[in-house]
């Protein structure tokens, strides 16, 4: 196994930071990554279940019991290139990298409202700062980035109160925000594309077995 890329990842967690050139990622470190996003969501998706997590209707799975062409579409290739543009596009602190995310993030309106409201706002104030010359440390960009992303897939909830499931908000979005960290730390080393590749098989992964084999 190779040890330099999940030593990579762990220093990133701690301390995110951008590459000054894009790195390939081969075919193994790619694999591992996916093996090591799968070895936590599994056993903690499983943690969420026994929780009674099941109580909370998810709109996905809804959809695919009657459109399964439709759900692999949004999940495996409209997803990734929306949300990737959105939550790692501008953690390059570029200005025309974050215009375009904050461009993106109004389709993030149409699930959380007030939610995309936020993300908005950050993004508009990123934009600022980088026009100003005087972005913030790329941390703080990576860390708000992971928890925008883990908290608007709330919106995967039908009618999710947060007033009263307030409690369950924070074990909901740990996935998302772990996969939020993991995904910047391939965009940052590894471009965007890849970010986006990987993005698309993690949701292939979980998707394409629901569709074909618990749905038909």
């Amino acid at each position: 196994m190779n040890s330099s890329i999940y030593q990579d990842l762990l220093n990133f967690i701690k301390k995110p930071k951008l590459m000054r050139t894009v790195a390939p990622l081969t075919a193994s470190n790619f694999f591992l990554l996916l093996m090591i996003t799968f070895g936590l969501v599994i056993p903690y998706a499983f943690l969420l279940e026994f929780m009674g997590v099941g109580e909370f209707d998810n709109i996905i799975q809804e959809l695919m019991r009657d459109h399964k062409a439709l759900v692999l579409v949004m999940v495996i290739v409209f997803a990734p290139l929306l949300e990737e543009t959105i939550f790692r596009y501008h953690l390059t602190l570029q200005k025309k990298a974050i215009m375009w995310s904050l461009i993106a993030s109004v389709f993030m309106l149409s699930q959380l409202w007030i939610i995309g409201a936020g993300l908005m706002l950050y993004l508009l104030v990123l934009f600022i700062l980088a026009l100003r010359k005087n972005p913030p440390p790329l941390h703080i960009a990576v860390y708000i980035s992971a928890f925008f992303f883990g908290i608007v897939h709330l919106g995967n909830y039908r009618d999710f109160d947060f007033l009263s499931n307030f409690y369950w908000i924070p074990f909901l979005v740990l996935i998302q925000f772990g996969l939020g960290l993991l995904l910047s730390f391939i965009r940052l080393h590894y471009g965007l594309l890849k970010a986006m590749l990987f993005h698309a098989v993690y949701n292939a992964v979980l998707v394409v077995p629901a569709v074909f084999l618990e749905f038909d």
